[in-house]
């Protein structure tokens, strides 16, 4: 196969992912950041990042110019980690050369994953049981939500649904849980009618070993050219990144996830994402992932790259899918990213929530990949962990002060 390369869109952990999956087929990487200061940057496999925000004018025309004078005429473009790019080249997909190998599809098909309206509805068509969810556009819709009477019961969650990033940009956190129907009404004026596009939903309740992930590599005809599958074990914080994670299997999780992403017609990376209820037993859908996640460097560790396998789909595709999938690779193998899980498990210390006992037992597996920590590539590593002394050291001042 011809080196093409490959522009990765995002420059944190999922990004480096990619660079660990793709680094041994000497295939030039490239990175297209938003502030150019991710971790991933700093790996002696990326030839050159370029800084080009997904939000700037004229956007496609600026990346397209950019892309053919620093990187030629043909490449493969991979989103990791960042939805705003995935919008972004999405909507603009018409637009893009041909030369521009795309590993994911247009906003008519991207849309469906990245608005939970569209997805949800899918699901329910397809018997995929998904949580109770209210979709509001003002104040006035809220109130009169609130009047009838939500169905769901407390707590809810409230979070935007098409502007998340930029809601944990301003607030610092992805979503807020509200106890009764005037935390409802004064949540909405606090944290500013959530960017004009709420979502009100269902919690399931439970922590993170109940959220299980399905991450595939899908061909043009969205057909599964390789499947991993792994559950949570702990996160940072609520709703925010994993710190844990273990491989697993199931079978319905894999059930419903062929389903959707073949009735969606999704091509490229995919990871639906399920949380098991224990009032019902059933595994409900919280959402598809569109852009390549943190996952894909631990399908690496258990033997299936998937970067790879949708780098050969865009060049060779559509690849054939195989008629029967099962597992091959073992349960318990760790994705461990380890500083941030310290952070999070010394919180769940001082709460009372974890001992000593209870963590290093979580932290026992048949197998590990430990990220960022790489022996061949260790520059992102050590400004993964600057950049977290930093964070840390301002949020201990601004608690101080």
């Amino acid at each position: 196969m011809k080196n093409i390369p490959v522009v990765i869109f995002g420059d944190e952990i999922a990004a480096y992912g990619v660079i660990r999956a793709l680094s041994n087929f000497e295939i030039p990487l490239y990175i297209v950041s938003q502030t150019g200061k991710g971790l991933s940057v700093k790996s002696r496999y990326v030839q050159k990042t370029f800084v080009l925000k997904s939000s700037e004018n004229n956007f496609t025309k600026r990346l397209t110019t950019l892309l053919y004078r620093e990187v030629g005429s043909e490449m493969v473009l991979i989103v990791a980690g960042d939805d705003n790019y995935l919008d972004a080249l999405a909507r603009s997909y018409e637009q893009l050369p041909s030369g521009f190998r795309l590993t994911f599809p247009g906003w008519n098909i991207v849309k469906l994953v990245r608005e939970k309206r569209y997805t949800y509805k899918i699901a329910e068509e397809l018997g995929v049981p998904v949580p109770k969810t209210y979709y509001v556009g003002s104040e006035k819709e809220l109130k009169g939500l609130l009047d009838v009477g939500i169905e769901a019961p407390f707590p809810l969650l409230m979070r935007s649904e098409k502007r998340s990033s930029e809601f944990l940009v301003k607030y610092k956190k992805k979503g807020v849980i509200c106890d009764n129907p005037k935390q409802v009404i004064d949540n909405y004026h606090k944290y500013g009618g959530f960017c004009g596009d709420l979502l009100v939903q269902e919690m399931i309740p439970g922590d993170e070993s109940l959220l299980y992930n399905f991450i595939g590599a899908f061909n043009g005809n969205s057909d599964p050219i390789a499947i991993f599958m792994n559950k949570k074990r702990r996160s940072y914080r609520q709703f925010l990144g994993c710190t844990l994670m273990e491989s697993m299997w199931s079978d319905t999780v894999a059930e419903y996830s062929l389903k959707l992403v073949k009735k969606i017609g999704y091509f490229g990376y995919a990871n639906p994402e399920f949380k098991l209820d224990l009032r019902d037993g059933q595994l409900k859908l919280m959402e598809i992932n569109g852009r390549v996640t943190i996952s894909n460097s631990h399908s690496l560790r258990c033997g299936i790259n998937i970067p790879y396998v949708i780098y050969k789909e865009a060049l060779e595709g559509p690849i054939l899918s195989e008629k029967v999938f099962e597992k091959r690779y073992s349960d318990n193998i760790l994705w461990w990213e380890p500083f941030s899980d310290f952070i999070s498990s010394f919180r769940l210390f001082l709460d009372g929530r974890l001992t000593i006992q209870q963590y290093l037992k979580s932290i026992s597996g048949t197998g590990y990949i430990i990220e960022p920590i790489n022996w061949k590539d260790p520059l992102p590593a050590i400004n993964f962990v600057n950049k977290l002394i930093f964070m840390t050291g301002k949020r201990i001042k601004e608690f101080l002060l």
